[in-house]
């Protein structure tokens, strides 16, 4: 969130910058896939090298994190007691031991999750509406 001209707004990015996601059945499915894309040969085929799989359950830390229409994060809710961070509403729900730093103004929260063989920080909308 960023506030601008006295309100608050929902600002809009890629959660995984230097990536993309193709969601297919097997390496079939994934060469039909980016034969229908009007890319070059070498961009396939560097496409294709570059993949890394996801676990099962790495896809399905990141379907839940995300809404299944428009495939976004929404903005959780939540307030910190005694130092432990509570999301009430969202997709951070249950995962406040991921949350390994907020941001209270800009409403951030960084997520440290594994994908593939590496560690990777996410942001995720997190707005705290209360602190003692």
């Amino acid at each position: 969130m960023k506030k601008y001209q006295g309100s608050w707004h929902i600002e809009q990015r890629p959660v995984f910058p230097d990536s993309f996601f193709i969601e297919c059945k097997d390496e079939t499915d994934l060469q039909g896939t980016l034969d229908r894309q009007k890319w070059s040969s070498p961009m396939k085929r560097d496409i294709i090298s570059g993949i890394t799989l996801l676990l099962p359950e790495q896809e399905l830390f990141l379907k839940n994190l995300m809404q299944p229409d428009i495939k976004r994060i929404s903005m959780s809710t939540g307030y910190i007691k005694d130092g432990v961070t509570h999301v009430t509403q969202g997709p951070l729900q249950g995962k406040e031991k991921l949350i390994c730093k907020i941001d209270r103004h800009k409403r951030l929260a960084k997520l440290e999750i594994s994908l593939g063989e590496s560690r990777q920080e996410i942001s995720a909308g997190l707005e705290i509406i209360s602190k003692n």
